[in-house]
């Protein structure tokens, strides 16, 4: 059975982080990524540095992200 409106809550950190390990397209993402940059020599050397390239662009378009929610949600709550 759902909660209803007034129970439910935001997903807590880790049940969010956890979520990624589901979501449909950060693994379409990933696997693009990896066949499309990552050379089979030296693989797990490419795939490390593929991910920290990818965390580098995804933690400042997350702030942006973030930031944009935090203020609409200020003016709709106006």
């Amino acid at each position: 059975m759902v909660d209803p409106p007034s129970e439910r809550r935001p997903l807590t950190f880790w049940q969010a982080a956890a979520f990624h390990w589901v979501n449909p397209k950060a693994w379409i993402i990933v696997v693009g990524a990896l066949s499309t940059y990552a050379p089979s020599d030296d693989f797990a050397q490419n795939v490390l540095v593929l991910a920290v390239l990818l965390g580098l662009v995804n933690a400042p378009s997350l702030c942006v992200w973030a930031g944009f929610g935090t203020v609409l949600a200020a003016i709709l709550r106006s």
